[in-house]
């Protein structure tokens, strides 16, 4: 099986999955939740492009890219007659011809004429796809390696989980590790609170942020987030590929934010400022695959509180 074919087969798949979902995801009149489910669609195919590639080149289905290197006279058929230029041309070759039907030495000794190469045997991939191909399978190794210990962080904090004993928060857990309200696990994921944190809170302060949690767990998106680091740990070399996971996470978190004011105009600037604020507890948050905290980076956190106070400025 070609290495190169399969390569090229899931690059341009995957690559035209996340292309096609951005543009759609970019339409005016798209549902949020419409959009979160077109770029994790797109980001799953990315992700399994691989396989579907190796399945695909197995059954003679992938792409045959030209990406081999052809000298002009490997171009030539073996049994093709050369074309004559002209009528002083063919009396020449008849002449030859001639010539050699009468030589009179034993057929052994006569030079048989060098073979033609083909286009099968001259082929050679060329060096750059082959430096190319290299570096993409390295940096997939290396960005699909980097999950297995986030994937250990978060068994280790799914260990260190105790109920919450808040009456408010029937359901909830809270851990030591986390500095911030977070959804974690990927496949059953639960409402997490850093301890102490309730008694900080009013009871529509928590409420929101429970529901805005709840609304990770309904939806899954953790399970989500995972799906966009395996894309970007295999299409590590594709912008559109990193493009497509931040718009997703924060379709997510606006989706979530949503939830958590439940429409309630006049309770949009008191949540903002609950954000603020659970955003300086966030000194050192777990960075693990399937923990999904409140608050991330300073930089998207300020354009949720904007998309929370101007509707027209939600992640397109």
């Amino acid at each position: 099986m070609n290495v190169l074919e399969v390569l090229a087969t899931a690059a341009i798949g995957g690559g035209a999955a996340l292309a096609v979902a951005l543009a759609l995801a970019s339409l005016r009149g798209v549902a949020l939740s419409t959009r979160r489910e077109i770029l994790l669609t797109a980001l799953a195919v990315a992700a399994a492009a691989p396989l579907v590639a190796f399945v695909s080149t197995a059954l003679g289905l992938g792409l045959r890219p030209n990406l081999e290197s052809t000298p002009p006279s490997a171009l030539v058929a073996p049994n093709a007659v050369p074309k004559a230029d002209s009528a002083v041309s063919i009396f020449n070759r008849a002449d030859q011809f001639a010539d050699v039907v009468a030589d009179p030495r034993p057929a052994a000794a006569v030079t048989p004429p060098k073979p033609v190469a083909t286009r099968d045997s001259a082929a050679a991939p060329l060096p750059w796809v082959r430096l190319a191909a290299l570096a993409w399978l390295v940096g997939a190794a290396i960005g699909l390696l980097r999950v297995v210990p986030s994937l250990v962080r978060l068994s280790a904090l799914r260990r260190s989980l105790t109920p919450c004993l808040d009456a408010r928060a029937p359901g909830v857990f809270t851990s030591d590790a986390l500095r911030v309200p977070a959804t974690v696990g990927i496949f059953d994921p639960v409402v997490v609170l850093p301890p102490g944190l309730s008694a900080d809170l009013d009871d529509a302060e928590l409420a929101a942020i429970l529901r805005h949690e709840r609304a990770h767990v309904t939806r899954r998106d953790p399970l989500g987030g995972l799906v966009a680091r395996l894309a970007r740990a295999i299409h590590w070399a594709n912008p559109l590929a990193h493009v497509a996971a931040r718009r997703f996470d924060a379709i997510c978190e606006s989706l979530a934010d949503g939830a958590a004011v439940c429409d309630r105009s006049d309770f949009v600037p008191r949540y903002a400022s609950c954000l603020v604020r659970l955003a300086e507890r966030a000194v050192a948050p777990v960075a693990a695959t399937g923990v999904h905290g409140i608050v991330g980076g300073r930089g998207a956190l300020t354009r949720r509180v904007e998309a929370l106070l101007d509707p027209a400025r939600r992640p397109d």
